[in-house]
């Protein structure tokens, strides 16, 4: 007999309808971090002898995880206290702090909210649906220690808040139970808040959290802000959206850190400590990099502007270590081969999240022409096109309204190989046409950007890692273009060619004028060919050129 829940015999393991899961308990200090109480993951296995390993592996990492979290955490305070001074000590809470206190943490929280749900990349409906969990759970816990007034489950994460406006109090400090409570009021507020938000009904940070009523208040005041530098620099030419965001974002983690200073008042000191701040937090160089460099570029414009007469955030160096490991890697003709032998090719698997025959197209054209997910995803029917004496190509460009690419040099045409041929790209695109479509991929949807790749991006890194098995999250879609190239160096093909293939520019002005022949490029993809891998079975005789 199946019991529908059991508790395993080791450790962090449960099973429900004989599937095997890791269950464990977040510690209480670090709650606050990951907004839950426990975490839940599914091993897709119903194998013991596998879950248990998992479940082993698993411990090791969130134990570990745990220990990172309580160091960094260790060296951010340490970090804040040599960029704020020495804190101020508390001697008595009163009731007029405690609602400047509050209501201070209570706006931020939903300001980073805001900054959360106006991410162009945001959540796929599995994290979504596993962060709102976690929530409720936390929630009720909350609500629970509200309720019978025990405030132990957030004093250490109160008295953390404080150290960061600058307030060095301790539990024994008179007023501090009743900070400590209101605080609890506020947390669960904060919950009930962002569950609204998530129905779609508007709760205004502004009406929640007065500014006048925040410690912050003093803000209101400054003639220049870091937001209003940022507005300058949107204004100044025409923005794309996502980059737009991504600058949003960076000036308001920067506010956040340096408690909305006026830029006026900053000085190097608070940017080199905003560096070590991300670093500590094992952000990547490169991020690191791009988030000075737009601080960079906003306090650039400002001193054209006269708004600014000296650029605190010029000539900071960020190291990059030796060790730091490479963001992408290149697919293997083994990886590629557990791909195209993987449900979606072998057993006509369609999951929801791969948009119907894009799950199985965008990695085969994605292999076979070094294309960038979105151009393949945004392509029209009108793009795949037919030279006469050579055959199919596709035509990459940012013509029409919804299409857009990189750069001027990723405007480009490119053959479409033989053995996309063969497994029956040409069959597949007359039934699209019999469908009156104008996408070649109907069934992808743009994001709050136009970017009609974003969800199906998030289903394919999920099946490559509990579908494909391929651990190593360096390796994504867009280590097709790096395999491609490797495997044109491989064949032979000269480098000038297969960067107008991949819409590399590359090698002096010359190559900007006029466009690249096709013959060529036919010429190239009869050479391209990936030794030892087996797609036979998914040729069927398809259509010929």
């Amino acid at each position: 007999m199946t019991l529908e829940n059991k508790q395993l015999d080791y450790p962090r393991g449960w099973t429900r309808n004989g599937l095997h899961y890791f269950r464990i308990k977040i510690p209480v200090d670090l709650r606050d971090h990951y907004n839950k109480i426990e975490i839940k993951k599914s091993l897709g296995t119903e194998d013991a002898k596998q879950a248990k390993k998992l479940i082993n592996k698993l411990s090791v990492r969130y134990d570990n995880e745990f220990d990172t979290i309580r160091r960094n955490r260790q060296l951010q305070a340490a970090a804040q206290t040599r960029l704020s001074g020495d804190l101020h000590e508390v001697e008595k809470i009163d009731d007029k702090f405690i609602e400047l206190i509050t209501t201070s943490w209570l706006r931020e929280s939903l300001e980073y909210d805001e900054i959360f749900r106006t991410d162009g990349n945001g959540l796929g409906d599995f994290e979504r649906q596993e962060r709102n969990q976690g929530a409720d759970e936390y929630r009720l816990a909350l609500q629970t220690a509200l309720a019978t007034g025990q405030t132990g489950i957030i004093e250490e994460s109160v008295l953390a808040y404080l150290r960061s406006q600058k307030y060095l109090a301790t539990k024994d400090t008179p007023g501090f139970r009743g900070l400590a409570f209101n605080f609890l009021q506020k947390m669960v507020r904060e919950h009930h808040l962002l569950v609204d938000r998530d129905r779609g009904e508007p709760r205004e940070t502004e009406a929640e959290a007065p500014l006048a009523k925040t410690l912050f208040k003093d803000r209101a005041g400054d003639v220049v802000t870091l937001n209003a530098l940022y507005e300058d620099w949107q204004s100044a030419t025409a923005r794309r959206p996502k980059t737009a965001d991504d600058y949003r974002r960076v000036v308001a983690e920067f506010n956040q850190f340096v408690k909305f200073k006026n830029p006026q008042d900053l000085t190097k000191k608070e940017f080199l400590a905003y560096r070590d701040h991300l670093l500590l937090a094992a952000q990547h160089s490169k991020t690191v990099k791009k988030k000075l460099g737009i601080l960079g570029t906003i306090f650039r414009l400002a001193i054209d502007n006269d708004r600014m007469q000296v650029n605190p955030c010029e000539r900071i160096r960020v190291e990059c270590s030796k060790t730091e490991k490479k963001r992408r890697l290149s697919f293997t003709v083994e990886d590629l081969q557990a791909i195209f032998d993987s449900p979606v090719y072998r057993s006509g698997l369609r999951p929801i999240g791969g948009r119907g025959e894009a799950a199985l197209w965008l990695p085969l054209i994605g292999a076979f022409t070094g294309a960038r997910e979105e151009e393949i995803a945004q392509l029209l029917l009108s793009d795949i096109q037919h030279e006469k004496g050579m055959g199919w190509y596709f035509r990459i460009t940012d013509e029409a309204e919804h299409s857009s690419v990189k750069n001027a040099s990723s405007r480009r045409r490119v053959p479409i190989h033989p053995e996309l041929i063969e497994c029956g790209l040409l069959e597949y695109i007359e039934s699209v046409k019999n469908q009156n479509k104008e996408f070649l991929f109907p069934k992808l949807t743009p994001d709050s950007y136009g970017k009609r790749s974003a969800s199906w991006s998030k289903w394919f890194g999920r099946y490559l890692r509990r579908t494909v098995n391929l651990s190593d999250r360096r390796k994504v879609f867009h280590s097709m273009r790096h395999t491609f190239k490797e495997v044109c160096r491989m064949s032979g093909i000269n480098e000038e060619v297969h960067d107008a293939l991949t819409g590399h520019s590359g090698g002096g002005e010359g190559r900007n004028y006029g466009s690249f022949p096709l013959e060529p490029l036919f010429g190239a993809m009869k050479t391209f060919c990936y030794s030892g891998l087996d797609l036979r079975h998914l040729k069927s005789g398809g259509v010929q050129s």
